[in-house]
């Protein structure tokens, strides 16, 4: 049989180990809460990235219509200019600047 010394030693320990492991599940808990954090910030990054990558390729599209849209607009100039050039009536038939 244990003597009252002892129990009341292992009582002690037992209080301490309690402690202890309070002091662990709140340092557990933190860590948790830490890598929460890091993984919403990596969530926010990533998205922000995603929608970076759409407004490139936006603006790429964008970009490759305007030049499309300049070219038409060169072509529709020239077109213009030979309209407004003199005309002659060649055997042929077709009209042909001067």
């Amino acid at each position: 049989m244990a003597s009252d010394k002892r129990g009341t030693h292992v009582e002690s320990k037992l209080l301490d180990l309690f402690v202890k492991a309070e002091a662990l599940a709140s340092e557990v808990h933190a860590e948790h809460e830490r890598d929460a954090a890091v993984r919403r910030q990596k969530e926010i990054e990533s998205h922000r990235l995603h929608e970076l990558e759409r407004q490139i390729e936006r603006l790429h599209r964008n970009a490759v219509q305007w030049r499309r849209a300049q070219r038409i607009r060169a072509y529709i100039q020239a077109m213009a200019a030979r309209l407004k050039a003199p005309w002659s009536w060649p055997s042929s038939g077709n009209l042909h600047p001067c």
